[in-house]
């Protein structure tokens, strides 16, 4: 079975709405489907699925495609783990000689960095187990209460100093230098001569996606002088985004869907800790900044999320910009109160499972915590402070998607701050609104530098893509080489010359999976996007109508552009030039062939 058919076939059998709905919860309206988008956090449903074209696009991440896409983007795979896995939910059997070439290529160095991250976390756990270089790793595990038993459970392991220790290791395991690299395993050398190791004296959590297989690792440094970071994370590479992953998630998604909350600590040893003390529904972020993709994904397993940082400045900041980022995914945040100079590991060490439960238990609304800390009902605390603090509290409200929670919200500020409901409501609507528009700004930055501007482009390629009447007219009847002299027509030249039939959704899908990433995000805005009322239910007769418009439009514009550039090169030649009069000619019959199309109404390029 050619790889076309299979495509063709698998996305014939999986309904994207049903694929979609799997994974995010969808609203009918109309004849769409409409949710929050899964990539990015809102207040407003931007993400639309369009069942008649099997197509999605979300606006404020502006990405979009067909089924395998979103499949692609929502659980980071390879277009030929996407197939697979639609294949499988569909009981359609994949052979290996389906898959072209070029995917099989992508999809088995996937596999070998993915076998690289395994071979080298055995190994590291090896060596911590055994190597006499490993023994200050195990004396830190030691001293943080974590014996062998732990260690082996969670396979922690030590990557040497020795470089040529791990030079050795990767020429016996026959990972060429290149793997390594894409693996986030090593690192190249400025002057390009060979590679060194990117974890060196470190001791290593591996970091597992949530299949459990390790994907990327976590190396803690052994010495006070050890150059770089305290905590050392793998690069990013092909089955690693360290802002949609946690440590840990692997083992506690289960217990967290259970509890009915999560518990976000600091780091890798507070999770092991408090784990194998039987608290088991908490996740660690990588060392990081917590992140959009982070609080989505928390979103995906649960509704309400208990920060547990440290006390100290630091940890009061992280927990305002993990807020930051929990709110908007709409998710319900409480904090824990530690102790001073405390974390989860040394509560348990001294105190055991139970003394943590109960900082757990004892958990505050986000805004209590707040105003209790910066101590706002005292006595003491003059009317401007406690405006400073209602104006801070009225930027992280706006955060909160809920309208009506958000109302009962505002009417506890007001309470606990003694400021006026109206003052409090008219300061969230303003920090709402403008974040509103920052994020509209960075939507309309990001906007695909090939997709076509002109209405009378995007329609072009919507009739191209979606109307195969039209597309047969413009096939027949057109020449794309007018294509060459026109602005942002690189979309139009790929539709144009594309095989497909776009009264079959699945034929498009078949399309869309040999075209580069910007170019399927833009096919998915055009296939999701609805055009001029105009150009609605016109019926095979309208839409050859409208190709014909469309056509004699562009063919304009190619005159046009093509006369201002011989004019544009006479007046730069030397008056006694030989180039000056057939370029005159040339424009002279240029022109009139331009006057002799017939003028079309209701069409504009710009």
């Amino acid at each position: 079975m050619a790889s076309k058919e299979l495509i063709r076939q698998v996305a014939e059998a999986n309904d994207i709405v049903s694929v979609i709905g799997a994974y995010v919860q969808l609203t009918r309206a109309g004849a769409e489907f409409r949710a929050l988008s899964p990539f990015t956090s809102e207040r407003t449903p931007s993400f639309y699925v369009m069942p008649s074209k099997q197509a999605f696009y979300c606006f404020s991440s502006q990405q979009g495609g067909d089924v395998f896409r979103f499949l692609q983007l929502y659980e980071n795979l390879t277009f030929p783990e996407a197939l697979k896995k639609l294949a499988d939910r569909a009981g359609i059997r994949v052979d290996e000689e389906a898959i072209t070439p070029e995917m099989a290529a992508k999809d088995r160095h996937r596999r070998i960095v993915r076998a690289l991250q395994t071979a080298v976390r055995d190994w590291f756990h090896h060596l911590l187990l055994r190597s006499p270089e490993a023994a200050p790793a195990r004396d830190y595990l030691k001293g943080r209460g974590i014996g062998i038993e732990v260690a082996k459970r969670w396979k922690l392991g030590y990557a040497p100093e020795n470089r040529r220790a791990f030079f050795q290791w990767a020429k016996a395991h026959k990972f060429s230098d290149s793997v390594l690299i894409d693996g986030g395993i090593a690192r190249p050398r400025k002057d390009g001569k060979g590679i060194y190791p990117h974890f060196q004296h470190r001791l290593m959590f591996p970091i597992n996606n949530d299949y459990g297989e390790t994907v990327a690792f976590s190396g803690r440094v052994l010495s006070p002088d050890q150059p770089g970071g305290k905590y050392v994370n793998s690069p990013e590479t092909m089955i690693f985004e360290k802002s949609k992953m946690f440590f840990g998630l692997d083992r506690s998604k289960q217990p967290i869907l259970k509890a009915g909350r999560a518990i976000l600590c600091e780091g890798q040893l507070d999770l092991i800790s408090a784990f194998e003390a039987g608290v088991t529904n908490i996740v660690a972020p990588l060392g990081t900044a917590f992140t959009d993709g982070q609080a989505r994904l928390l979103a995906r397993h649960t509704n309400e999320v208990l920060v547990c940082f440290d006390a100290d400045r630091a940890g009061l900041s992280a927990t305002s910009k993990a807020f930051a980022k929990l709110a908007p995914a709409g998710l319900s945040v409480r904090v824990v109160p530690m102790p001073a100079g405390e974390d989860p590991d040394s509560v348990i060490r001294k105190g055991g499972a139970g003394a943590f439960l109960q900082l757990v238990e004892q958990a505050e609304d986000y805004f209590d915590f707040l105003i209790r800390i910066r101590g706002a009902t005292s006595p003491a605390t003059t009317i401007a402070q406690r405006v400073e603090l209602a104006s801070e509290l009225a930027r992280q409200a706006a955060l909160v998607p809920d309208a009506i929670l958000r109302g009962v919200l505002i009417q506890n500020l007001s309470n606990r701050l003694a400021v006026s409901v109206d003052s409090l409501t008219a300061a969230v609507r303003k920090e709402a609104q403008a974040t509103q528009t920052r994020q509209h700004a960075k939507a309309r930055a990001s906007q695909p530098a090939e997709a076509p501007g002109s209405h009378v482009m995007k329609t072009f390629c919507r009739l191209l893509l979606g109307s195969l009447p039209a597309r047969r007219w413009i096939q027949q009847n057109g020449d794309p080489t007018v294509l060459d002299d026109i602005a942002e027509s690189g979309l139009a030249r790929t539709l144009w010359m594309a095989d497909l039939d776009p009264s079959l959704a699945s034929s498009v899908s078949a399309f869309l999976a040999e075209l580069p990433e910007d170019q399927q995000n833009t096919i998915g805005r055009l296939l999701v996007e609805p055009g001029p009322a105009s150009e609605e239910n016109l019926g095979p007769e309208g839409e050859i109508l409208l190709a014909e418009a469309c056509w004699t439009s562009l063919r304009r514009k190619s005159l046009e552009n093509r006369i201002a550039e011989c004019k544009g090169r006479v007046s730069r030649l030397p008056e006694d030039s030989d180039e000056i009069f057939p370029l005159l000619d040339l424009s002279m019959k240029l022109g009139a062939e331009l006057r002799a199309l017939p003028t079309i109404s209701g069409l504009q390029n710009e």
